[in-house]
């Protein structure tokens, strides 16, 4: 057998060994990582298209045709649907089964349609289109549940476990205020009620809280309170960085969220995990660029973000003490991550 045959066999057994072990250590860390992972990846200006995969990374399947612009996609709590913005040939809220199937666009014109998010019964979607409007599962009975009104842009609107709730973000000028309302549209309640620029509201699983990002000390920190606005307290209390939240633990006990240290360029942002009382602060990812926009795996055992560690931006996944940080998504920019079961 020649020296070169023999060279050939020893890479190919280098490779198929590489793989098999990658593999390996894969499937012992993320072997209890269920549910499904959806993202959109755009190509292009003119192309976007969303993805589901599994913990494991594979399969990924596009669930948009090549040339549409789909964003904002966002997985119902049951895993069946996904709510998402699609831009062509115009702007609409669209639902589809996460298999891709069975897409729906709604009927609503005007404004961009932006931040759709789900009940907890996985029944109704709420989205931001000049005001805060609710729709059903099946694209049905469309109600705006604010006013329109040329001063204000409304923004995330999030609702409680309970679905009796729900808060949003209303913007007047430079001032950004929480408000809660009731999920009919009555009630509707500035809880925030500061000078200060407040967004990004979060409930607590049992609803009884609200954590939400604020810049009222001078820099963005994350916050807790009542769900009616009362006994606000700074969880993150540094005057180094900014802390931007991302999601509460299944089991309501933990924060992940991600960090910029001022002394460091805009772009270098980590994750970082805490207790819901602020205490236990840890530091997640060191790698070098971008790490954000983490959530929680359903089970509460694994944390997903996005990465721009290789240049690229992806979906990485690894457990919730930060070990076994794994690439989930190859080729083009990555944004945003919904996890379900």
């Amino acid at each position: 057998m020649s020296k070169k045959r023999i060279a050939l066999i020893i890479v190919v057994c280098s490779i198929f060994l590489f793989v098999g072990i990658t593999l390996s250590i894969r499937f012992v860390a993320f072997r209890e990582a269920d549910g499904k992972i959806v993202f959109n990846k755009a190509s292009s200006n003119a192309d976007s298209r969303i993805y589901i995969t599994s913990a494991m990374g594979f399969p990924t399947t596009p669930l948009s045709a090549k040339g549409e612009w789909d964003v904002d996609a966002i997985l119902s709590p049951d895993g069946t649907k996904i709510a998402f913005e699609c831009q062509i040939p115009d702007v609409r809220l669209c639902i589809m089964n996460s298999d891709g199937a069975h897409r729906v666009r709604v009927p609503q014109a005007g404004n961009r349609v932006m931040f759709p998010n789900w009940s907890q019964d996985s029944q109704k979607i709420t989205f931001e289109s000049g005001g805060i409007f609710v729709v059903d599962v099946d694209g049905s009975s469309l109600i705006q549940l604010t006013k329109s009104n040329d001063r204000y842009a409304y923004w995330e609107s999030i609702w409680s476990p309970d679905g009796r709730k729900i808060a949003y973000v209303v913007i007047d000028g430079d001032n950004w205020e929480i408000y809660t309302m009731n999920s009919d549209g009555t009630e509707q309640t500035n809880v925030t009620n500061h000078s200060a620029g407040e967004h990004s509201p979060v409930w607590s699983p049992d609803g009884e809280y609200i954590f939400f990002v604020s810049d009222r000390s001078g820099d963005d920190e994350i916050y807790r309170m009542k769900y009616d606005g009362s006994n606000i307290i700074n969880l993150t209390n540094s005057s180094e960085t900014d802390d931007e939240l991302g999601s509460i633990s299944p089991d309501g006990k933990k924060i992940v969220f991600s960090v910029h240290d001022h002394n460091l360029p805009p772009h270098e942002i980590d994750v970082f995990v805490m207790n819901i009382d602020g205490s236990g602060r840890e530091r997640l990812t060191e790698t070098p660029g971008y790490d954000s926009k983490p959530v929680w795996g359903p089970n509460g055992k694994h944390i997903a973000f996005i990465s721009g560690r290789k240049g690229d931006w992806a979906v990485y996944i690894m457990q919730a003490n930060g070990k076994f940080q794994t690439r989930i998504s190859y080729g083009l920019a990555a944004q945003g991550v919904s996890w379900q079961p």
